[in-house]
């Protein structure tokens, strides 16, 4: 999915979280910020999502994502200028020669 623009991106979270991921449980693993300049910075999101069911009725088992996030700071706020979510293969994963 990809969604351009403040309306569309509220619009679908709305849609996803009053649907089929409002009693889906979604935490923090791991958080990394690293500072581009005083007022922008990168943020990447290890998190885990729980298992739910899509809209077409298919079970999703729980899962993990890596989300990156390009943050910039308006005044005393930090906004998400841009982000990308993925789905971590764990099998994969296991796999990984930096082991991180």
């Amino acid at each position: 999915m990809f969604w351009r623009g403040l309306p569309d991106i509220q619009r679908a979270h709305q849609i996803m979280h009053n649907g089929f991921f409002k009693n889906t449980p979604n935490h923090i693993e791991d958080l990394q910020v690293r500072m581009v300049s005083d007022d922008a910075a990168i943020a990447v999101v290890r998190w885990k999502k729980g298992s739910f069911t899509q809209t077409d009725g298919v079970a999703r088992p729980e899962s993990r994502d890596l989300m990156s996030m390009f943050l910039v700071k308006r005044g005393a706020r930090w906004l998400i200028a841009g982000a990308h979510n993925t789905p971590i293969d764990e099998a994969a994963a296991r796999f990984n020669p930096v082991g991180k």
